[in-house]
Protein backbone atom coordinates (compact mmCIF):
# COMPACT_ATOMS: atom_id res chain seq x y z
CA UNK A 1 0.00 0.00 0.00
CA UNK A 2 1.01 3.61 -0.33
CA UNK A 3 1.16 6.08 2.56
CA UNK A 4 -2.61 6.44 2.57
CA UNK A 5 -3.54 2.76 2.51
CA UNK A 6 -4.27 2.47 -1.21
CA UNK A 7 -3.31 -0.97 -2.48
CA UNK A 8 -0.55 -0.64 -5.06
CA UNK A 9 -0.36 -4.35 -5.77
CA UNK A 10 -1.81 -7.56 -4.37
CA UNK A 11 -1.32 -11.19 -5.25
CA UNK A 12 -4.04 -13.56 -6.44
CA UNK A 13 -4.16 -15.47 -3.14
CA UNK A 14 -5.08 -12.30 -1.21
CA UNK A 15 -7.67 -11.31 -3.81
CA UNK A 16 -9.26 -14.78 -3.83
CA UNK A 17 -9.21 -15.08 -0.06
CA UNK A 18 -10.61 -11.68 0.86
CA UNK A 19 -11.81 -9.89 -2.27
CA UNK A 20 -14.18 -12.48 -3.72
CA UNK A 21 -15.86 -13.75 -0.52
CA UNK A 22 -16.30 -10.19 0.79
CA UNK A 23 -17.33 -8.85 -2.66
CA UNK A 24 -14.98 -5.88 -2.36
CA UNK A 25 -14.27 -3.84 -5.46
CA UNK A 26 -12.40 -1.02 -3.71
CA UNK A 27 -8.63 -0.79 -3.90
CA UNK A 28 -8.18 0.64 -0.41
CA UNK A 29 -6.91 -1.67 2.33
CA UNK A 30 -9.15 -0.19 5.01
CA UNK A 31 -12.21 -1.00 2.92
CA UNK A 32 -11.14 -4.61 3.24
CA UNK A 33 -10.83 -4.16 7.00
CA UNK A 34 -14.36 -2.76 7.23
CA UNK A 35 -15.80 -5.96 5.76
CA UNK A 36 -13.47 -8.42 7.48
CA UNK A 37 -15.11 -10.15 10.42
CA UNK A 38 -12.07 -9.89 12.69
CA UNK A 39 -12.60 -11.66 16.02
CA UNK A 40 -9.07 -11.34 17.42
CA UNK A 41 -6.11 -9.04 16.78
CA UNK A 42 -2.95 -8.85 18.89
CA UNK A 43 0.54 -7.59 18.08
CA UNK A 44 3.74 -9.23 19.37
CA UNK A 45 6.00 -6.13 19.51
CA UNK A 46 7.29 -5.59 23.03
CA UNK A 47 8.07 -1.91 22.46
CA UNK A 48 4.49 -1.00 21.46
CA UNK A 49 2.17 -0.04 24.29
CA UNK A 50 -1.23 -1.67 23.98
CA UNK A 51 -4.15 0.78 23.62
CA UNK A 52 -7.89 0.22 23.87
CA UNK A 53 -9.89 0.70 20.66
CA UNK A 54 -13.57 0.59 19.82
CA UNK A 55 -13.00 -1.93 17.01
CA UNK A 56 -10.26 -3.85 15.23
CA UNK A 57 -10.30 -1.49 12.23
CA UNK A 58 -9.28 1.45 14.43
CA UNK A 59 -6.62 -0.73 16.00
CA UNK A 60 -5.15 -1.63 12.62
CA UNK A 61 -5.17 2.04 11.55
CA UNK A 62 -3.21 2.83 14.71
CA UNK A 63 -0.60 0.23 13.76
CA UNK A 64 -0.40 1.75 10.27
CA UNK A 65 0.36 5.15 11.75
CA UNK A 66 3.10 3.63 13.92
CA UNK A 67 4.69 2.03 10.87
CA UNK A 68 4.66 5.35 8.99
CA UNK A 69 5.72 7.60 11.87
CA UNK A 70 8.24 5.37 13.66
CA UNK A 71 9.36 3.17 10.75
CA UNK A 72 8.50 0.04 12.79
CA UNK A 73 7.90 -3.48 11.56
CA UNK A 74 4.84 -4.77 13.37
CA UNK A 75 3.97 -8.46 13.68
CA UNK A 76 0.56 -9.57 14.83
CA UNK A 77 -1.89 -12.44 14.83
CA UNK A 78 -5.56 -12.18 14.00
CA UNK A 79 -8.60 -14.38 13.57
CA UNK A 80 -10.97 -13.67 10.68
CA UNK A 81 -14.26 -15.40 9.89
CA UNK A 82 -14.53 -16.10 6.15
CA UNK A 83 -17.54 -17.99 4.72
CA UNK A 84 -18.53 -19.02 8.26
CA UNK A 85 -15.07 -20.51 8.80
CA UNK A 86 -12.65 -19.09 11.33
CA UNK A 87 -9.12 -18.63 9.98
CA UNK A 88 -5.98 -17.54 11.80
CA UNK A 89 -3.41 -15.28 10.17
CA UNK A 90 0.01 -13.98 10.99
CA UNK A 91 0.31 -10.43 9.68
CA UNK A 92 3.48 -8.44 9.16
CA UNK A 93 3.39 -4.72 8.30
CA UNK A 94 6.77 -3.57 7.10
CA UNK A 95 7.87 -0.10 5.90
CA UNK A 96 9.58 0.11 2.49
CA UNK A 97 12.31 2.78 2.45
CA UNK A 98 14.76 3.92 -0.17
CA UNK A 99 17.64 6.07 1.06
CA UNK A 100 15.78 6.79 4.32
CA UNK A 101 12.76 7.88 2.32
CA UNK A 102 9.46 6.21 3.18
CA UNK A 103 7.77 4.97 0.01
CA UNK A 104 5.15 2.35 0.91
CA UNK A 105 4.14 -0.44 3.26
CA UNK A 106 4.34 -4.15 2.66
CA UNK A 107 1.51 -6.12 4.30
CA UNK A 108 1.93 -9.89 4.39
CA UNK A 109 -0.83 -12.30 5.45
CA UNK A 110 0.24 -15.84 6.33
CA UNK A 111 -2.48 -18.43 6.92
CA UNK A 112 -1.54 -20.24 10.15
CA UNK A 113 -4.93 -21.89 10.72
CA UNK A 114 -3.60 -25.42 10.26
CA UNK A 115 -0.54 -24.61 12.37
CA UNK A 116 -2.73 -23.33 15.23
CA UNK A 117 -4.98 -26.38 14.97
CA UNK A 118 -1.92 -28.66 15.11
CA UNK A 119 -0.63 -26.81 18.16
CA UNK A 120 -4.02 -27.16 19.84
CA UNK A 121 -4.12 -30.86 18.96
CA UNK A 122 -0.60 -31.35 20.35
CA UNK A 123 -1.61 -29.53 23.54
CA UNK A 124 -4.74 -31.67 23.96
CA UNK A 125 -2.78 -34.87 23.29
CA UNK A 126 -0.13 -33.79 25.79
CA UNK A 127 -2.80 -33.16 28.42
CA UNK A 128 -4.31 -36.59 27.73
CA UNK A 129 -0.90 -38.27 27.99
CA UNK A 130 -0.17 -36.45 31.28
CA UNK A 131 -3.58 -37.42 32.65
CA UNK A 132 -3.13 -41.05 31.55
CA UNK A 133 0.35 -41.15 33.11
CA UNK A 134 -1.09 -39.68 36.33
CA UNK A 135 -3.88 -42.28 36.39
CA UNK A 136 -1.41 -45.09 35.69
CA UNK A 137 0.80 -43.86 38.53
CA UNK A 138 -2.21 -43.61 40.82
CA UNK A 139 -3.39 -47.09 39.84
CA UNK A 140 0.08 -48.51 40.53
CA UNK A 141 0.05 -46.81 43.93
CA UNK A 142 -3.40 -48.20 44.75
CA UNK A 143 -2.35 -51.64 43.55
CA UNK A 144 0.77 -51.49 45.75
CA UNK A 145 -1.22 -50.37 48.79
CA UNK A 146 -3.80 -53.11 48.22
CA UNK A 147 -1.03 -55.69 47.92
CA UNK A 148 0.65 -54.47 51.13
CA UNK A 149 -2.63 -54.52 53.05
CA UNK A 150 -3.25 -58.10 51.94
CA UNK A 151 -0.23 -59.36 53.91
CA UNK A 152 -1.36 -58.23 57.39
CA UNK A 153 -4.90 -59.33 56.54
CA UNK A 154 -3.71 -62.85 55.78
CA UNK A 155 -1.68 -62.86 59.01
CA UNK A 156 -4.72 -61.66 60.97
CA UNK A 157 -6.87 -64.31 59.34
CA UNK A 158 -4.35 -67.01 60.34
CA UNK A 159 -4.26 -65.60 63.88
CA UNK A 160 -8.06 -65.73 64.16
CA UNK A 161 -8.10 -69.35 62.98
CA UNK A 162 -5.49 -70.22 65.63
CA UNK A 163 -7.47 -68.39 68.34
CA UNK A 164 -10.65 -70.21 67.31
CA UNK A 165 -8.88 -73.55 67.42
CA UNK A 166 -7.35 -72.85 70.87
CA UNK A 167 -10.66 -71.52 72.20
CA UNK A 168 -12.41 -74.73 71.15
CA UNK A 169 -9.68 -76.79 72.86
CA UNK A 170 -10.06 -74.75 76.04
CA UNK A 171 -13.83 -75.21 75.82
CA UNK A 172 -13.45 -79.00 75.56
CA UNK A 173 -10.93 -79.04 78.43
CA UNK A 174 -13.22 -77.06 80.73
CA UNK A 175 -16.09 -79.38 79.90
CA UNK A 176 -13.98 -82.44 80.70
CA UNK A 177 -12.89 -80.94 84.02
CA UNK A 178 -16.46 -79.87 84.91
CA UNK A 179 -15.26 -76.33 85.36
CA UNK A 180 -18.51 -74.94 83.93
CA UNK A 181 -20.41 -76.54 86.81
CA UNK A 182 -18.29 -74.72 89.38
CA UNK A 183 -17.82 -71.55 87.35
CA UNK A 184 -20.75 -71.15 84.89
CA UNK A 185 -19.62 -67.64 83.94
CA UNK A 186 -16.73 -69.22 81.98
CA UNK A 187 -19.25 -70.77 79.61
CA UNK A 188 -20.60 -67.31 78.70
CA UNK A 189 -17.06 -65.94 78.30
CA UNK A 190 -16.00 -68.68 75.88
CA UNK A 191 -19.22 -68.44 73.88
CA UNK A 192 -18.65 -64.69 73.61
CA UNK A 193 -15.06 -65.26 72.46
CA UNK A 194 -16.14 -67.75 69.79
CA UNK A 195 -18.83 -65.36 68.57
CA UNK A 196 -16.38 -62.47 68.25
CA UNK A 197 -13.82 -64.67 66.53
CA UNK A 198 -16.46 -65.67 63.99
CA UNK A 199 -17.46 -62.04 63.37
CA UNK A 200 -13.84 -60.90 63.00
CA UNK A 201 -13.22 -63.69 60.51
CA UNK A 202 -16.23 -62.55 58.44
CA UNK A 203 -15.02 -58.92 58.52
CA UNK A 204 -11.52 -59.97 57.40
CA UNK A 205 -12.98 -61.94 54.51
CA UNK A 206 -15.10 -58.95 53.52
CA UNK A 207 -12.15 -56.54 53.63
CA UNK A 208 -10.05 -59.03 51.64
CA UNK A 209 -12.76 -59.21 48.95
CA UNK A 210 -12.98 -55.40 48.79
CA UNK A 211 -9.20 -55.04 48.44
CA UNK A 212 -9.12 -57.71 45.72
CA UNK A 213 -11.87 -55.88 43.82
CA UNK A 214 -10.08 -52.50 44.19
CA UNK A 215 -6.79 -54.03 43.08
CA UNK A 216 -8.47 -55.54 40.00
CA UNK A 217 -9.92 -52.13 39.13
CA UNK A 218 -6.56 -50.39 39.63
CA UNK A 219 -4.68 -52.61 37.17
CA UNK A 220 -7.38 -52.48 34.47
CA UNK A 221 -5.58 -49.62 32.65
CA UNK A 222 -2.39 -51.64 32.43
CA UNK A 223 -3.87 -54.86 31.15
CA UNK A 224 -7.09 -56.39 29.96
CA UNK A 225 -8.07 -59.94 30.83
CA UNK A 226 -10.75 -61.94 29.03
CA UNK A 227 -12.21 -64.65 31.23
CA UNK A 228 -15.48 -66.38 31.96
CA UNK A 229 -17.56 -64.97 34.83
CA UNK A 230 -21.15 -65.16 36.00
CA UNK A 231 -23.75 -62.40 36.37
CA UNK A 232 -23.87 -63.00 40.12
CA UNK A 233 -20.09 -62.35 40.33
CA UNK A 234 -20.57 -58.99 38.63
CA UNK A 235 -23.35 -58.04 41.08
CA UNK A 236 -21.17 -59.13 44.00
CA UNK A 237 -18.30 -56.90 42.84
CA UNK A 238 -20.66 -53.96 42.34
CA UNK A 239 -22.02 -54.38 45.87
CA UNK A 240 -18.48 -54.52 47.27
CA UNK A 241 -17.23 -51.43 45.45
CA UNK A 242 -20.41 -49.39 45.82
CA UNK A 243 -21.32 -50.31 49.40
CA UNK A 244 -20.14 -46.96 50.78
CA UNK A 245 -22.11 -45.01 48.16
CA UNK A 246 -25.20 -47.08 48.86
CA UNK A 247 -24.95 -46.36 52.58
CA UNK A 248 -24.24 -42.66 52.00
CA UNK A 249 -27.29 -42.29 49.74
CA UNK A 250 -29.37 -44.55 52.00
CA UNK A 251 -30.26 -46.93 49.21
CA UNK A 252 -29.66 -50.51 48.14
CA UNK A 253 -29.14 -52.34 44.89
CA UNK A 254 -32.13 -54.41 43.82
CA UNK A 255 -31.50 -56.89 41.03
CA UNK A 256 -33.94 -58.73 38.78
CA UNK A 257 -32.73 -61.19 36.16
CA UNK A 258 -34.63 -62.60 33.20
CA UNK A 259 -31.91 -65.22 32.90
CA UNK A 260 -30.12 -67.47 35.35
CA UNK A 261 -27.73 -65.47 37.57
CA UNK A 262 -25.14 -68.23 37.04
CA UNK A 263 -25.10 -67.61 33.29
CA UNK A 264 -21.50 -67.21 32.18
CA UNK A 265 -20.20 -64.23 30.20
CA UNK A 266 -16.91 -64.11 28.30
CA UNK A 267 -15.11 -60.78 28.65
CA UNK A 268 -13.33 -58.50 31.11
CA UNK A 269 -15.25 -58.42 34.40
CA UNK A 270 -13.24 -55.41 35.59
CA UNK A 271 -14.26 -53.24 32.63
CA UNK A 272 -17.90 -54.33 32.86
CA UNK A 273 -17.93 -53.56 36.60
CA UNK A 274 -16.49 -50.08 35.97
CA UNK A 275 -19.14 -49.34 33.35
CA UNK A 276 -22.00 -50.49 35.58
CA UNK A 277 -20.58 -48.56 38.56
CA UNK A 278 -20.54 -45.38 36.43
CA UNK A 279 -24.10 -46.02 35.31
CA UNK A 280 -25.20 -46.36 38.93
CA UNK A 281 -23.23 -43.28 40.07
CA UNK A 282 -24.76 -41.13 37.29
CA UNK A 283 -28.33 -42.37 37.78
CA UNK A 284 -30.91 -40.20 39.54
Amino acid sequence: TDLYGNIIDKNKIFADLFGKPLKIESNHFFDYLKHMNITYLQHSNLNIKETQFANFKDKMEYYFELVKSQRLTINMECSITIDNQNKDFQIEIKPIQVQARFLAMLIMFKDITEHKQNLKLVEENTKQLIEKARLLSLNQLIGGIAHNIKTPLMSSSGGILALTRYTERIDNLLKDEDIYIKYPEFDDVLKDMLQWEKMIKQYLLYISDVITAVKDQSVSLNSSKTNKFTISEVVEKINLLMSYEFKKKNCKLNTHFNIDSQTQIVGDIVVLTQILNNVIMNSE
